[in-house]
């Protein structure tokens, strides 16, 4: 299973043609369709910047920050029109606090063992946990600004 995460793509389909045959017409379109895709990069890696910046700041608020290290395991990947935010973590936990899960029961032993904050813990369950979402709030709060700030960075630069 891998960890949830956001990704983002922009599409750009532009296509400026010239039926004048003015050889300098077509250069003025081509270098316009030239600085809208730097602009439109440009709002792109902004948008990709809020996006770890919001989903950080969610799972701050959400409690779910104990020593920092999921927190810190927040990481963008960008390529060009995309981006990629998620946990780099190696295990379930980032699903877990997502997503949530059901209790624990162990079956195949006496009892659960785990060590939290140094103290080790034998148990026969643990309850269940709602999870706290950091992925669904940030990436709705990233959509509802995504255009203006696309369409901001193509008028104004």
């Amino acid at each position: 299973m891998s960890n949830p995460k956001i990704i983002f793509n922009a599409e750009l389909n532009l296509n400026f043609e010239s039926e004048s045959g003015l050889a300098s017409l077509q250069e003025v379109f081509d270098r316009k369709k030239q600085e809208i895709e730097e602009r439109v990069k440009s709002a792109v890696d902004e948008l990709g910047d809020m996006t770890l910046e919001l989903m950080v700041t969610t799972i701050e608020n959400n409690g779910s920050v104990r020593t920092h290290g999921f927190a810190d395991s927040i990481a963008i990947q960008k390529n060009g029109l995309s981006f990629v935010v998620g946990s780099t973590l190696g295990t379930i936990v980032p699903t877990v606090i997502e997503e949530g899960r059901s209790g624990i029961t162990a079956t195949n032993a006496k009892c659960l063992h785990f060590v939290e904050d140094g103290k080790e813990y034998f148990v026969k369950s643990v309850s269940g946990y709602e999870g706290a979402p950091y992925i669904a709030p940030t990436a709705e709060a990233i959509s509802n600004v995504a255009k203006d700030v696309i369409l901001n960075h193509i008028v104004t630069g």
